[in-house]
């Protein structure tokens, strides 16, 4: 599986690696963070629930009858004989049993809080700064993937992007523990591959969020590595205009 390629506009292409503003980065790493909070607690969620289910189904199994031909013929029988003590209106109060009633004024005023100042962040988008960013995500598998990874680095680019960041990704499930493999060049004259693993912590049984996790994780490198020498890209290949 190939993940999108971040590139960042310049007016025109120059040797050295342009500077990306820091709050564009720090846009991008809050975004890919909040997703994987979101990930994490969807699957906590899920399994929160079927705990709940397995609890309710032992419950109601040590409710039923224990003969076979036995019914509940009322719901004294299921839920037992209610505990619940009723009293006259009529009926006095024991002595010493009365309460003193509570000023209605002090239920009413509640103790002022502390005003605690607002800070907003601004957030602006990749073309609010001037920058350009194109990629895309695809599903592949075999020697497909292999022969897209060996290739990629020779297509076309357009003569404004200076970087070209390539990444591949994989998922695997065993025993509802996950882990996600991520793998990419060193440079763009060398075949030589880099990689990483970076597990899954919380248990899982779906491979399509933890494939939403690989992903998280890959854009997360990919910025990390926006000021990184190696991903710049290679200028004599033909330029897509």
């Amino acid at each position: 599986m190939s993940l999108p390629q971040a590139r960042t506009n310049r007016p025109s292409v120059q040797a050295t690696p342009p500077t990306v503003p820091n709050t564009a980065i720090s846009v991008l790493t809050e975004s890919i963070a909040d997703l994987k909070r979101t990930i994490a607690h969807l699957t906590q969620s899920v399994t929160d629930l079927g705990n709940s289910i397995s609890s309710l189904k032992e419950s109601i199994l040590t409710k039923s009858p224990t003969g076979p031909n036995q019914s509940v013929t009322s719901l004294e029988e299921l839920s037992g004989p209610s505990k619940r003590s009723t009293r006259s209106s009529n009926t006095s109060p024991e002595p010493g049993s009365r309460k003193r009633k509570q000023s209605s004024t002090n239920s009413l005023v509640e103790s002022p809080r502390p005003s605690k100042a607002i800070k907003k962040e601004v957030k602006r988008f990749s073309w609010e700064l001037g920058q350009d960013f194109s990629g895309f995500v695809s599903f592949l598998e075999g020697y497909e993937a292999i022969d897209i990874a060996m290739n990629i680095l020779r297509l076309p680019i357009p003569a404004n992007v200076c970087k070209r960041l390539v990444y591949f990704s994989d998922a695997s499930i065993r025993s509802f523990y996950g882990a996600v493999g991520i793998v990419w060049t060193e440079s763009f004259i060398s075949p030589k591959w880099e990689g990483k693993g970076i597990p899954y912590q919380s248990k899982i049984d779906s491979t399509a969020v933890l494939e939403l996790f690989g992903i998280a994780c890959a854009l997360e490198l990919a910025i990390k590595d926006i000021d990184k020498s190696h991903a710049m890209a290679n200028q004599s290949i033909p330029q897509d205009k």
